[in-house]
């Protein structure tokens, strides 16, 4: 995220559970609020 942050690029962060760090440094997130892997990537 910080490389695309330098060059200029808005970035997407898919996520699940709470997001995370990912979440607070994305331009966008998404964010299913799931513990379970296959979940998360379903809705994805």
């Amino acid at each position: 995220m910080e490389k695309a942050r330098q060059m200029g690029l808005k970035t997407i962060a898919l996520t699940g559970g709470t997001g995370g760090k990912l979440k607070e440094n994305a331009d966008l997130s998404i964010v299913v609020p799931s513990k379970m892997t296959p979940r998360i990537q379903e809705t994805h």
